[in-house]
């Protein structure tokens, strides 16, 4: 797994690859944690080079997705991968990070 962050004004883009499963998802929970603690609004994933997300993974999306609600922040989605969009989808959580590309 290998994570990169890229800021623009008061978004920031972090760019996940490889797997996001239970081996790697506290890594990234605690990653997304301190990112949005900084001064941004928009926190974008950059799932294009993800291959599989686990159950775990997906819980640590929907957690990123509610702890930036709380902080008046948004947790979106620029890019994904095909096996990772179909396995968003297929839970249903896809909507929640709706957002434009980057």
């Amino acid at each position: 797994m290998k994570m990169s962050e890229k800021f623009n004004g008061d978004e920031l883009i972090l760019k996940i690859e490889g797997v996001f499963d239970e081996s790697t998802a506290f890594t990234i929970r605690d990653k997304m944690n301190d990112l949005l603690e900084k001064n941004i609004q928009t926190l974008y994933l950059d799932l294009d080079h993800i291959g599989y997300i686990s159950s775990i993974g997906i819980g640590v999306l929907i957690t990123a997705h509610k702890n930036a609600v709380k902080k008046n922040k948004r947790v979106l989605i620029s890019s994904i991968s095909e096996k990772a969009n179909e396995m968003l989808k297929a839970v249903g959580i896809l909507p929640l990070f709706a957002g434009k590309d980057k």
